[in-house]
């Protein structure tokens, strides 16, 4: 991403934590360029501010795309900080609160499913599996969720539950 002079500054202000004045700079941006801009930050200083300032705007205005973000800026782009993963699902948990609707929010949860501090329970896994195929019965993310929990840990309610949305996604493309 090439930086303009804006964006420069922007990210000057998150380091000092002069979140007033990131914010006033960020106006026009588009939720795509905070969070790009964020990460990149997060990841390439290893600095906490960026989750800062997301939770800052988090405190002025919830929004499940600010909690996606802090998610996203946790869990990828400061693994180095201790229980990063609790607090990153914390927010993405509460993201599916706030747009229940939202499959990519729901999806994103077997992530901390596949980490190998697994912190979402292959139970829990099911259940959100389960209700995304509810919705979306050929969702690609929610039968390799309960695939991998069925083969790798032989989990028989993930393989009842695949062998039954499998035999769906076999019916569909016909």
């Amino acid at each position: 991403m090439k930086k303009d002079k804006k964006h420069t500054n922007f990210e000057k202000y998150i380091l000092k934590c002069e979140f007033i004045k990131a914010e006033s700079l960020i106006k026009n941006f588009s939720i795509q360029k905070i969070d790009e801009s964020l990460f990149t930050l997060a990841y390439d200083t290893g600095s906490i501010n960026p989750y800062g300032f997301i939770c800052y705007l988090i405190q002025k205005e919830e929004k499940a795309q600010y909690h996606a973000i802090a998610s996203v800026l946790l869990s990828h782009g400061l693994v180095h900080l201790p229980y990063v993963f609790e607090l990153a699902l914390f927010h993405q948990k509460r993201a599916i609160t706030l747009e229940p609707k939202n499959i990519g929010y729901k999806e994103s949860l077997f992530y901390f499913n596949d980490i190998p501090e697994r912190i979402l329970s292959d139970k829990d896994t099911i259940i959100v599996a389960r209700g995304i195929l509810e919705l979306d019965p050929v969702n690609e993310q929610a039968i390799r969720a309960l695939e991998t929990i069925s083969k790798l840990r032989r989990n028989k309610k993930a393989e009842v539950l695949l062998k039954k949305y499998i035999i769906h996604k076999n019916e569909t493309k016909r």
